[in-house]
């Protein structure tokens, strides 16, 4: 799947090949409604994951599934994220003078507009994502994710089972 980025295309070739077309669809029509989106963050080893988390911890040096830091952005424990099994992805808007100059930023502190957000949360959801970060208790309006029915913990189990299969170099979870 192809989307006006060659760094989305290879962003989105990270994914789980189930989700790869959802996500060049999404970022394409987000596009094509006037949201310049980025793909930020796919795929995460649970290395990576781990590695996000450490510093934003309360305890940087304490149990990894320990609680963050006040005012952190959500980080999963990993193994927990849907990134960790190419399920998701992370996206900002460029900078444009429909953002005030601005590019999305999670937590809008750089004047970003919020209602930007639910409208490319609307745009995500109607194209066929199943969760979008703008609904979480914790704030997250950049991640956008499908599971087919799958929990986080199932994935794991799976992943753990060597349910597992390669595609582009990585190993993903059969769903």
């Amino acid at each position: 799947p192809k989307t006006w980025s060659r760094s989305n295309d290879r962003r989105i070739a990270t994914l789980h090949p189930k989700i790869r077309a959802l996500a060049a669809y999404f970022i394409n029509t987000a596009y094509k409604e006037g949201y310049k989106l980025i793909v930020t963050s796919a795929l995460r080893t649970i290395a990576d994951q781990a590695r996000i988390r450490r510093p934003r911890l309360q305890n940087p040096n304490g149990p990894i599934g320990g609680p963050l830091k006040p005012g952190m952005p959500a980080t999963a424990i990993p193994g927990r994220s849907t990134h960790n099994y190419g399920l998701a992805l992370d996206v900002s808007e460029v900078a444009s003078p429909a953002t005030g100059g601005v590019p999305g930023k999670m937590d809008c502190s750089n004047g970003y507009p919020r209602n930007r957000w639910h409208e490319i949360g609307k745009i995500g959801l109607k194209c066929g994502f199943q969760s979008w970060g703008g609904t979480y208790s914790r704030w997250d309006p950049v991640h956008f994710h499908l599971t087919f029915g799958k929990s986080t913990r199932d994935l794991k189990k799976a992943f753990d089972k060597g349910d597992v299969f390669k595609n582009n170099g990585n190993v993903y979870v059969n769903i």
